[in-house]
């Protein structure tokens, strides 16, 4: 009798169709993970720019000396625009925040307080932008004994998400540190290695966090010591930002000083003579943190492309 299909001596064809089909099934698993059915894609962060790659020095009006370095990758969050590359430009169509939110964090010491203050006056008005403020008086970068600034600032970064962080401090700097017990005396070579290193230890910890950078430099001072070495502070501070992609390094010094780069204490603002620093010559009197502020928003808006105007806007309107 001629074997049927499900007879004995018919196994041999069932087993070649469960080979094939076992076969095809797991040709078929190999596709779709190949091609990412049902997998969450996987992006790769680029945070630190090779030494190579050009600075972009950007010229803004009342701006002298701005720099900035357009990020080429890393994280640009869809939730905020805000970026140091150029936006694509689309005819007819515009820019609408509303629904958005983007978080901004200022650090520093009691100069950042006084830059703080005014921020948060000047941008009171936008509900889609969040500021937070975590300045600490006396900090600096040298005595992270008393408050370690990457450690901090990683701290901030997981717990705000923050989309750009300011930093504005130096003004408790410009004292020796000592390394392996050997002290190091303020300005010297081995110093400003130093101090470039602790520097470069702020910008990493943002870059790797994917926040973008925005570097305040110090003012002119009324003290002799304390300018010059703001002016050799700053100096430091613009070596690291103009090899930093997605950081942008702004100075103060202009806003602050005369035509012929004195110490002003007091000048026209919005037409009306005012004081602009405290008595000590470092910090910023009431009107002072506006003026500064105002300078600070127009740069975000300019540098980061977003459309900020401070609410309460304070500008020097003539110098002595």
């Amino acid at each position: 009798m001629k074997p049927t299909f499900f007879s004995p001596g018919s196994t041999w064809w069932l087993r070649s169709v469960l080979f094939l089909m076992a076969g095809v099934l797991v040709v078929g698993g190999v596709v779709l993970s190949h091609v990412g059915v049902g997998a969450a894609p996987t992006t790769t962060t680029s945070t630190r720019a090779p030494s190579s790659v050009p600075t972009t020095t950007t010229s803004v009006a009342g701006a002298a000396g701005v720099v900035s370095t357009p990020p080429t990758g890393g994280r640009t969050p869809s939730h905020c625009p805000l970026t140091l590359a150029a936006p694509a430009v689309h005819s007819g169509v515009r820019l609408n925040l509303a629904p958005r939110r983007c978080t901004i964090l200022e650090v520093g010491d009691s100069l950042g307080n006084d830059l703080g203050w005014g921020l948060a006056r000047q941008l009171s008005g936008y509900r889609w932008l969040n500021l937070v403020q975590k300045d600490k008086s006396s900090s600096g970068l040298v005595n992270a004994w008393f408050y370690s600034w990457p450690a901090h600032l990683a701290t901030y970064f997981h717990q705000y998400h923050p989309n750009l962080v300011i930093i504005f401090l130096g003004g408790n700097d410009e004292q020796n540190v000592k390394i392996n017990g050997v002290i190091e005396n303020v300005g010297t070579p081995k110093w400003k290695a130093t101090y470039t290193h602790y520097v470069q230890q702020i910008v990493d910890v943002a870059r790797g966090a994917g926040v973008q950078v925005m570097w305040v430099g110090l003012p002119v001072m009324q003290p002799t010591y304390y300018s010059q070495g703001a002016a050799m502070l700053n100096s430091l501070y613009l070596g690291v930002i103009r090899h930093t992609q997605g950081a942008a390094y702004v100075p103060t010094w202009q806003l602050f000083a005369t035509a012929s780069g004195a110490f002003m204490p007091v000048a026209p603002v919005n037409g009306v003579a005012q004081q602009l620093r405290s008595s000590d010559g470092i910090h910023f009197s009431g009107v002072g943190e506006n003026v500064v502020s105002t300078y600070i928003v127009s740069q975000i808006g300019a540098l980061f492309h977003l459309p900020l105007r401070a609410a309460e806007s304070s500008v020097i309107t003539g110098t002595n």
